[in-house]
């Protein structure tokens, strides 16, 4: 499970390039369904907060109790509308329906277990209305992968009040049968008083083909309705995303 527990804190502190450009590519979405949105795999709540700030009714559920606590905080800082959840992506069952669900920043591809990928995607569907839309975020494995190294890679490292903290990334083992990616996350703390701490944070991704990833959508009754390669919308072939927009 990938819980980001103990460093839940920290996960705000990168800067990515998914900052900007998806949160437009969702915005987009959210004005063309103009229905009520929910998040799966939403973090710290960052597409979260910024749909349910522009007046939607968004949902977002998570399965990291800190992750949520962090969003359940954030919402009362901003005084934001919105319903946070604590729960599986892979079995949820809110009692209502939804115009558009996300699952941003390639949080499915925590679910490593193909009953659970079935499950997670039965739910989906289930929890769309006819004509929803689901938008699926995977990274293109043939890009990824090729950059992968066992040795420690620094992300960032930065200084936020009295602490610098410095975030390596690692790749354990590529597992080519099951196209599971074993990764290591650490993260080290320092204080002005010579404090150090370090945490590590182990996350299992599962990877697919454009045409696994059809299959498994279509196999529970998604249509794919666009596809593209980056939230420029781009064609596959000119990004490094696969970015599906499936429709019930």
């Amino acid at each position: 499970m990938n819980l980001y527990e103990g460093v839940a804190k920290y996960y705000d502190i990168e800067e990515s390039e998914y900052q900007q450009e998806d949160m437009d590519f969702y915005i987009e979405y959210a004005q063309k369904c103009k229905g009520n949105i929910l998040e799966l795999g939403c973090g710290t709540g960052r597409v979260s907060l910024r749909l349910a700030s522009l007046g939607y009714d968004v949902t977002a559920l998570d399965l990291s109790k800190e992750m949520i606590q962090i969003v359940e905080r954030k919402k009362n800082e901003q005084n934001c509308n919105l319903e946070v959840i604590c729960g599986n992506m892979s079995d949820f069952h809110l009692n209502k329906r939804f115009s558009l669900i996300l699952t941003p920043g390639r949080s499915f591809q925590s679910l490593s277990e193909q009953k659970d990928i079935i499950s997670a995607l039965s739910c989906i569907y289930q929890h769309l209305f006819q004509g929803g839309l689901f938008i699926l975020d995977l990274f293109q494995p043939e890009t990824f992968l090729k950059y992968q190294c066992k040795d420690d890679k620094t992300i960032f490292s930065k200084t936020v009040g009295n602490e610098k903290i410095t975030m390596k990334y690692a790749c354990n083992h590529i597992d080519k049968k099951n196209k599971i990616v074993h990764t290591t996350y650490t993260y080290e703390i320092e204080k002005y008083n010579n404090f150090h701490q370090t945490q590590k944070a182990y996350m299992e991704l599962r990877y697919y083909e454009y045409k696994e990833i059809v299959t498994l959508l279509e196999s529970v009754g998604f249509k794919i309705k666009e596809k593209y390669g980056w939230y420029d919308k781009c064609s596959l072939e000119k990004g490094h995303e696969i970015i599906i927009v499936a429709e019930k």
